[in-house]
């Protein structure tokens, strides 16, 4: 087996890195900043992937849903 080519390298680490994020996203206990981290450290590598700024978009939704339900209420006079 010869050694993998620069395009199936950038395709694995693009692999990983969707998997983990969608992983650290979608789990019952999610973690966010792992799977930020993830997606960012990938696209230093990998900047055209439309996977990985979909995964990021996704994160960053996610981040705001969180966000808001964290935030009390508005309180009615």
């Amino acid at each position: 087996m010869g050694r993998p080519s620069d395009q199936e390298m950038l395709s694995r680490i693009t692999d990983t890195a969707h998997t983990l994020a969608r992983w650290h996203t979608d789990s019952h206990t999610p973690d966010l900043d792992a799977a930020r981290r993830a997606v960012l450290h990938a696209l230093d590598i990998e900047e055209t992937s439309e996977v990985l700024y979909r995964d990021l978009l996704h994160i960053e939704w996610a981040a705001g849903i969180r966000q808001r339900s964290a935030e009390p209420s508005p309180v009615s006079s």
